[in-house]
């Protein structure tokens, strides 16, 4: 058993370019918080999250505003960390087990807030789970992720790829100039946020996959060798009703753009009673996936693939999440949280480890930011592995070596600013 003697929480704010649209609201910055364990042998883990409130629970924001309900979730954190010393665990995944059995409703019902959803928790918990996972691996001095994992996750870490696709995000606001430069760069698969509300929002939806549609074909025409962009549509939990997505899928397939579409990821408000066995779309979970026994029942109702999100809902969980999708064949896929670079890190190990979808021949990761964070450039700087080979793109991949899998993408190593802090 390896415990706790000390345990920090501080956080940095990192303001973003321009404001981030998505589920109908927005974001104008991220916070960091920072978590550091110190166990009685003195080894200390240092884990990075990020803080997404809008995507974790939209309406809280609503009623808090983007300060608010930051400040809600890192008092939470803060108290849940401070907790943890004299704490005892014997793997990372059963510390998360236990932070995220707790009776959080009830803390926060004392706050005023009652019915917080789980995303919120989990987004808290994120990084407490990486700093339990660096925690783990110097006390053990095991530095490759597939090591580390518990004998019935094994099987995981046996499939490697030699490269991941690097998925971008085309927010409400993104203009052509910037779709134009990401197909340049060589994106081949751009995520879509769509959902963006007003009057009529599957009309304002159909017409803005039109729009991109048309730009992207323009753009493959001026190109000497032929080549495909594929998209996948986040639509955030924003529709209502089947019906509804159905119009957006028929608009596209006279639009043409239906082929290209690989993923429809989370497209209602509340789909525990949807069937999408029918939909002409593979359709992904994302929010709803808040535990395995969400896993289950969504790829019961014919959910075709599932979103991992180590940023966002932790890695103990997504491990979870992909041991119960590789039982039923359902492939899974990493998405983002506009992830600072270390976090993007820790997303790259998990795709490594996963099956590309169906038709394609490598994993997706999603990354967005570089194109969101005022401070991207620095925020480079903190990463323990800054410059090495795999954290750059290459013709719209991430191509992994040896090195990579060697030392984990170097997440393990010591951060000199996330550690010195």
């Amino acid at each position: 058993m390896l415990t706790i003697r000390e345990s920090n929480l501080r956080a940095d704010r990192e303001p973003l370019l321009h404001p981030f649209g998505f589920k109908g609201g927005q974001l104008t910055e991220l916070w960091q918080p920072i978590v550091t364990l110190t166990s009685e042998s003195g080894h200390k883990g240092t884990g990075v999250g990020v803080q997404s409130p809008l995507w974790s629970d939209a309406n809280l924001m609503a009623s808090l505003g983007e300060q608010g309900a930051n400040e809600l979730m890192y008092k939470f954190a803060e108290e849940t960390v401070k907790s943890l010393e004299g704490a005892s665990f014997a793997h990372p995944m059963e510390l998360f087990e236990q932070l995220y059995a707790r009776p959080s409703q009830s803390w926060f019902a004392r706050q005023g807030h009652s019915d917080v959803r789980p995303t919120y928790v989990l987004n808290a918990l994120a990084a407490v789970d990486f700093a339990a996972w660096v925690l783990y691996a110097r006390e053990r001095k095991i530095y490759r992720f597939s090591d580390l994992l518990p004998a019935e996750y094994r099987s995981l870490g046996e499939q490697k790829t030699e490269a991941v696709a690097a998925v971008p995000a085309i927010a409400y606001g993104t203009d052509d100039e910037e779709i134009t430069g990401l197909l340049e760069q060589g994106c081949t698969v751009l995520k879509i946020k769509l959902g963006s509300g007003g009057s009529d929002m599957i009309d304002w939806d159909s017409k803005r996959l039109r729009h991109i549609h048309e730009l992207t074909q323009a753009y493959l025409q001026t190109r000497p060798a032929p080549a495909e962009v594929s998209y996948y549509l986040d639509l955030n939990g924003r529709y209502a009703a089947k019906d509804d997505l159905l119009r957006l899928l028929e608009d596209a397939d006279r639009s043409g753009s239906l082929p290209s579409v690989i993923l429809v990821e989370e497209p209602f408000l509340d789909g525990r009673e949807i069937s999408v066995e029918d939909v002409p779309a593979r359709i992904a979970g994302d929010e709803s996936i808040q535990s395995e026994s969400d896993a289950r029942y969504y790829m019961d109702l014919g959910y075709g693939a599932l979103a991992l999100k180590p940023a966002a809902k932790s890695m103990s969980l997504s491990l979870k999440v992909a041991a119960l999708a590789a039982e039923r064949g359902v492939p899974c896929f990493c998405a983002d949280l506009t992830a600072n670079p270390l976090l993007v890190e820790w997303t790259r190990v998990l795709a490594a480890h996963l099956r590309p979808l169906p038709g394609m021949a490598y994993g997706l990761i999603e990354s967005n930011g570089g194109q969101n964070y005022r401070g991207w450039d620095r925020l480079v700087s903190y990463h323990p592995a800054a410059g090495a080979g795999w954290t750059r793109t290459r013709g719209g991949l991430f191509e992994l070596d040896q090195a990579f899998y060697a030392e984990s993408g170097g997440v393990f190593r010591p951060s000199s600013y996330y550690e010195n802090r």
